[in-house]
């Protein structure tokens, strides 16, 4: 999602890109699946993609491409501040920070008992960063079923979580898969195996169910199918400039937009 309010989708195709109501505005293709994007205020658009990350302008003519990072890249999710890019990269378990023109600077989240970091476990390839307002960084700890918060150095501040069948936690192997803030610190998220959409404040409490199994049943009947467990059949959401839920059924294809029922709109 844009800060225009323009939605993006990535995927085996390449990216496409949609107005707010849906009309097609731009298409990239690209031969090699892109796994996330990160937009720069300037209309830049960041893509990551398996052992690197490709750059375009705002129309989507290729400008450049950071390959001299680490071996095994896979970037699941790109978050920016005006100096410094984030990467979540669940093929080396740790959030790469580079610098504007892509140069790793450090490594966050890599084990550490002296600064109580236990290390990411990652045992699919989803795993998702976010940039806080309060200038945290928020990064999923999916074997661990939680969200971990940590400074721009890569101090461990606070995290929460538990694993549970229970609507409250994150249940299976590793969850949640994805997740997005909401302007007063409040959460979104995502789960995969069982396929919920939930909200949790800026503690971490839940207060709400956004969408469950019952709204994927496409993605329901492949699960119970025991069809393999790909980024292809995931469910990602972000909010929009609006305080909307969108969310991206990866499975079906499809984009749904979902709003709080008390603001009284259909």
């Amino acid at each position: 999602m844009a800060a225009d309010g323009t939605i993006f989708v990535c995927g085996t195709g390449g990216i496409r890109k949609f107005s707010e109501k849906g009309e097609p505005v731009l298409s990239i293709p690209l031969d090699m699946p892109v796994v996330s994007v990160a937009f720069r205020p300037s209309g830049e658009i960041l893509a990551g993609q398996a052992g690197k990350i490709s750059l375009f302008d705002a129309n989507g003519a290729a400008i450049g491409t950071w390959n001299d990072l680490p071996g095994n890249l896979l970037p699941t999710a790109i978050a920016l501040t005006k100096d410094a890019v984030f990467v979540a990269d669940a093929g080396n378990r740790v959030v790469l920070k580079l610098d504007a023109a892509g140069k790793k600077t450090g490594v966050i989240g890599a084990r550490d008992p002296a600064r109580n970091i236990s290390g990411f476990v990652v045992p699919s390839p989803y795993f998702c960063v976010r940039m806080g307002r309060d200038g945290l960084l928020r990064v999923t700890n999916p074997g661990e079923h939680r969200i971990e918060a940590y400074t721009m150095d890569g101090d461990l501040e606070t995290s929460w979580g538990t694993a549970s069948l229970n609507v409250a936690g994150f249940c299976g192997c590793c969850n949640p898969i994805s997740f997005d803030i909401f302007p007063d610190g409040g959460f979104v998220t995502c789960e995969k195996g069982l396929p919920r959409v939930k909200l949790y404040n800026s503690a971490g409490e839940f207060t709400g169910l956004v969408a469950g199994p019952e709204a994927f049943p496409e993605y329901v009947k492949a699960a119970n199918a025991g069809t393999p467990d790909l980024l292809e059949s995931a469910i990602y959401a972000v909010i929009d400039p609006a305080g909307r839920v969108l969310v991206l059924d990866a499975f079906g294809g499809t984009v749904r937009i979902m709003q709080r029922k008390e603001q009284n709109h259909a």
